[in-house]
């Protein structure tokens, strides 16, 4: 009778729904898996952010959805124990009458505990321990090991951004610096060395041009780092022969020139200014145009931009362009 009705008030004990329970605990585990996965991503693309509290609080969400079922089913059989030795502890006024009762046996007496929700307590918290150790070790490889391979390989695409960008700096200032002797009349009298195609000097730094120019038109969208160690190298190439042709050409100016020469050079300066008199007319301009273009012609090299400005203005004249006759001097 008293078995009866202990396992009766075990049976009354209250219940949680599967249904609800297992709904938290997924909700639980995915909420915390979604913070770790995030904590662990910034520190992945960056050691020093703060990466360390989403994965804490992921990992203590996943506790709880693992613990939250075995720690409930730990209170519910201590519930159902403590109902149980309730229902089976004996009234004063029951014990006033006697009832007749099969003999007890010292097994029936002392029921044994039942440690099945402790155990899987024990479970679980060795589980987690194993998940705060991996989690530990991913943390400890990703920054010793990822983290600064990646700080390196971010590193090294940034340095060669910017020696890809410092190279097409140059190159652009090059190419206008190269641009003024081939537009401006006054330079390619001052200075003839620098547009004539005979002197070595020139060829020199027009083909470290040319070799530039084609490795810069080659360049893919994302270049690898040897095709801008070539580039960079080219565009160095066409600096140190143009520098080299201009200095030399500065220091010799109309050196190679005869007597005169350099007085037809002069004398087509002294034009050069007359035509950009804002009072002069327009058939005086024109006059000047046609004397300057005899001065000129045969003298040095004009360049296909002058040749053409002048024949718009000098239309009965046929300005080829041409290598000027000084012979080549020792560099």
């Amino acid at each position: 009778m008293l078995t009866h009705t202990v396992l009766a008030a075990s049976d009354a004990a209250p219940a949680i729904p599967v249904g609800i329970t297992s709904l938290l605990r997924f909700a639980m585990i995915g909420i915390g898996a979604l913070l770790v996965i995030t904590g662990v991503y910034r520190k992945v693309t960056n050691p020093y952010s703060g990466g360390t509290a989403p994965i804490g609080a992921g990992v203590m969400l996943m506790m709880g959805a693992l613990l939250f079922e075995p720690m409930m089913n730990f209170a519910l059989d201590l519930a159902r124990m403590a109902s149980g030795e309730s229902a089976g502890a004996p009234s004063s006024r029951a014990s006033a009458t006697p009832t007749p009762s099969a003999p007890t046996t010292p097994a029936a007496a002392s029921q044994p505990v039942d440690i099945t929700g402790l155990l899987n307590i024990l479970g679980v918290v060795g589980a987690v321990v194993l998940l705060l150790a991996l989690v530990a070790g991913i943390g400890w490889l990703i920054h010793t090991k990822v983290a600064p391979s990646l700080r390196a390989a971010r590193s090294v695409a940034t340095e060669q951004a910017a020696r890809l960008s410092a190279a097409h700096v140059e190159l652009k200032a090059l190419l206008a610096r190269q641009a003024e002797y081939a537009t401006d009349l006054r330079l390619q009298i001052d200075y003839p060395m620098m547009t004539d195609p005979a002197d070595v000097m020139v060829r020199r730094f027009v083909t470290a041009m040319r070799e530039a120019l084609g490795l810069r038109d080659a360049l893919p969208a994302k270049p690898i780092a040897e095709q801008v160690a070539r580039f960079q190298a080219s565009v160095g190439d066409f600096a140190a022969s143009f520098d080299a042709a201009e200095q030399y050409a500065h220091r010799i100016a109309q050196s190679r020139f005869s007597v005169d020469e350099r007085r037809r050079l002069k004398d087509a300066r002294i034009l050069l200014d007359q035509i950009e008199d804002a009072g002069l007319h327009e058939a005086q301009r024109n006059a000047s145009y046609r004397r300057l273009a005899k001065l000129l012609d045969g003298l040095i090299t004009i360049t296909e931009p002058i040749r053409l400005a002048l024949a718009a203005h000098v239309p009965m004249l046929t300005l080829e362009a041409t290598t000027s006759r000084p012979k080549e001097t020792a560099r």
